[in-house]
C-alpha cells in the first residue's frame, strides 16, 4: 500500500499540471481505505483533486465516508469532512446529514468549524440538510464562550445565506449586532456589515443602533478594507437616506472626508478605484459634498488606469453644477487635445524632431514626440465617451448650468481634428444632440 500511495502522489502531481486521473478513481478509493492515516490522507487527496458528482466509484466511498466521519481520532474525522465540499451530491448529502450533525457538537473546535462550513456546501444542493441543522448552528452562536474561529465560520456561512433569504436571519440581528461591537476581528466585521446591509431595509429600527458602531469604526480603523466595507455597507443599507437629517448629514460628511483620503494618501489604485465607486453612490443623494471634492476627483481623470478614469468620468457628470460645469469641461477639452492631436501636427513634430540639430531642442521635441506618443495610447472609445459626456453635461436641465455658449466653438474645433475613424462616430453622437445648431 506504501508503493500505491506513493504512486497516487505523483498521479495527483500530474492530474494538477492538466492530466487525466480519472481512471485511477478506484485506486484512490483503495488508499482511502487504508488503516494508516499518512496513507488515508493522500487516498482524501486524490478524492479531492479527482472525483466529480457523476464518477462511479463515489457510491462506494459513501460507506468509508461514514465510517470516518464516526472516528475516535480528530485527524482521521477531519479527512471525509474536508472532502465531502469536493464531492459532494444529494444522495450523498442525505446518507452523511445524521453523521455530520453530531459533529457540531464535537470537543475540538476545529472539527464544529470545518463540519459548519461542510454543512453550507450540503444546503447548497440539499436544502433540507439547513432545516435540520439549523437549531444547533443556531445554538453555536449564540454560546458567549463558543471558540472565535467556530462564531467566525457560522457568521460566513449565515452571510453566505442571508443575501438570499434575509428575512430568515433577522431574528439572529441582536446577536450579530453584538459580535459587530465587541469582536476584534477584521474579516468577521466585514462579513457583518455586508449582512446588515442586507438586514436593515427590512428592519429599518437596525439603522440608528448601527450608526455608532460604524461611526467608531469608520473613525479609528486603520484598516483599508474594513473601512471601505464601512461605508460601502453604510450606503448598500440605505443609512444615508434613512436616518434624520443630522445623523445623515454627519456620517455622509464623514465617508466622503474618508474617502477622499483613500484617494489622496494612497497610492494604490484599487484603492482609488472603489473610493470612486463609493463616490459615485454617495452622488445620488449628497452631490453637493461630493462636488466639493472636485480637485481630487478631477486629478483622477489623468489617472493613467483607463478603468479609474472611467469612474471619475461617472463621478463628475453627476456632480456637475453651474458652478463647476466651466472647470470641468475645460479640464476635459485639455485632456481630449492632448491625446488626440490631428494626425498632421503629429507627423510635423516627429519630422521636426528628425530635422533638429540643436542637442537642447531635439531633447524637447523628443520629450514633446513621446508625450503625443502615449496619448495616442488612450482608446478611441474613452475620446467619444468623454465627448459624450461633455455634450450631456451642457444640455442637463435644458441648458440650465450653461452661461457662456463660447466653449461649443471650441469643441467644434476639436471635433474637425477627427478625421478618420471618429468621424462618423462623433457625427452620430452630434445628431442626437440640439448642440449641434451652435456648433454648425
Amino acid at each position: 500500500m506504501d508503493v500505491k500511495a506513493t504512486a497516487l502522489l505523483k498521479l495527483i502531481y500530474l492530474e494538477m499540471v492538466g492530466h487525466d486521473m480519472s481512471w485511477a478513481s478506484f485506486h484512490v478509493l483503495e488508499v482511502m481505505s487504508s488503516p494508516k492515516y499518512a496513507q488515508k490522507r493522500v487516498g482524501y487527496l486524490g478524492a479531492v483533486q479527482s472525483f466529480r458528482a457523476d464518477t462511479e466509484v463515489l457510491m462506494l466511498a459513501t460507506n468509508l465516508l461514514k465510517k470516518d466521519l464516526s472516528a475516535a481520532a480528530p485527524t482521521v474525522m477531519s479527512l471525509p469532512i474536508a472532502t465531502l465540499p469536493h464531492v459532494i451530491t444529494p444522495s450523498l448529502a442525505l446518507s452523511t446529514l445524521a453523521d455530520l450533525l453530531p459533529r457540531l457538537s464535537h470537543s475540538h473546535a476545529n472539527i464544529r468549524k470545518k463540519t459548519l462550513v461542510t454543512l453550507y456546501r450540503l444546503a447548497l444542493v440539499y436544502p433540507e440538510a439547513l432545516r435540520a441543522a439549523w437549531p444547533k448552528i443556531k445554538e453555536r452562536l449564540m454560546d458567549a464562550e463558543e471558540d472565535p474561529s467556530v462564531t467566525a465560520a457560522i457568521v460566513n456561512v449565515v452571510c453566505e445565506l442571508g443575501w438570499r433569504r434575509p428575512h430568515d436571519f433577522l431574528p439572529l440581528a441582536p446577536r450579530l449586532f453584538e459580535l459587530l461591537v465587541d469582536g476584534g476581528n477584521n474579516w468577521m466585521a466585514i462579513k457583518l456589515i455586508k449582512l446588515f446591509a442586507t438586514l436593515t431595509p427590512l428592519e429599518p429600527r437596525l439603522v440608528k443602533k448601527l450608526l455608532p458602531p460604524l461611526t467608531n469604526i469608520i473613525r479609528t480603523t486603520p484598516a483599508m478594507s474594513l473601512l471601505y466595507e464601512c461605508i460601502n455597507g453604510i450606503i448598500q443599507g440605505g443609512i444615508l437616506g434613512s436616518a434624520d437629517d443630522t445623523d445623515t448629514e454627519e456620517i455622509a460628511t464623514l465617508c466622503v472626508n474618508k474617502l477622499r483620503g483613500m484617494i489622496i494618501m494612497n497610492g494604490d489604485p484599487n484603492l482609488k478605484y472603489v473610493a470612486l465607486l463609493a463616490f459615485n453612490k454617495i452622488v445620488l443623494t449628497h452631490p453637493y459634498l461630493v462636488s466639493q471634492q472636485e480637485d481630487v476627483i478631477l486629478e483622477c481623470i489623468d489617472s493613467p488606469d483607463i478603468t479609474i478614469r472611467i469612474q471619475a468620468l461617472d463621478l463628475v457628470q453627476g456632480m456637475v453644477t453651474g458652478d463647476n460645469l466651466l472647470s470641468i469641461i475645460s479640464r476635459l477639452m485639455k485632456q481630449l487635445k492632448a491625446a488626440a492631436p490631428a494626425k498632421g501636427k503629429i507627423d510635423a513634430t516627429l519630422d521636426t524632431t528628425d530635422a533638429s540639430g540643436d542637442s537642447d531642442e531635439e531633447s524637447q521635441q523628443a520629450a514633446n514626440a513621446a508625450s503625443i506618443k502615449n496619448a495616442m495610447l488612450i482608446p478611441e472609445d474613452y475620446r467619444i465617451d468623454v465627448i459624450g459626456r461633455i455634450l450631456f453635461m451642457s444640455s442637463k436641465d435644458n441648458y440650465a448650468n450653461i452661461v457662456d455658449f463660447d466653449w461649443p466653438l471650441r469643441i467644434g474645433d476639436l471635433l474637425l481634428a477627427y478625421q478618420t475613424r471618429l468621424e462618423m462616430n462623433c457625427e452620430t453622437l452630434l445628431s442626437k444632440s440640439e448642440l449641434c445648431v451652435t456648433l454648425f
